[in-house]
């Protein structure tokens, strides 16, 4: 799943199971090894608008606007 955010900006989106090895990619997501990743426990998302917000505010606040 992808989203068009502003400009060039998009936020890919993808969901994977049974994933064995979570705790050793968190750590690199934590450390900076897996730049630009995050990572999100599906069963706690509601809806894709709710992701597409999440993304949208955080590339808002990576490049330093702010809502008024």
């Amino acid at each position: 799943m992808a989203f068009a955010l502003s400009g060039n900006e998009a936020v890919d989106i993808f969901v994977f199971e049974k994933v064995t090895n979570a705790e050793e990619l968190s750590k690199d997501v934590v450390s900076g090894v897996l730049e630009g990743a995050a990572f999100i426990n599906a069963a706690l998302v509601p809806s894709t608008l709710v992701l597409k917000a999440a993304a949208w505010k955080a590339l808002n606040d990576a490049n330093g606007a702010t809502l008024m």
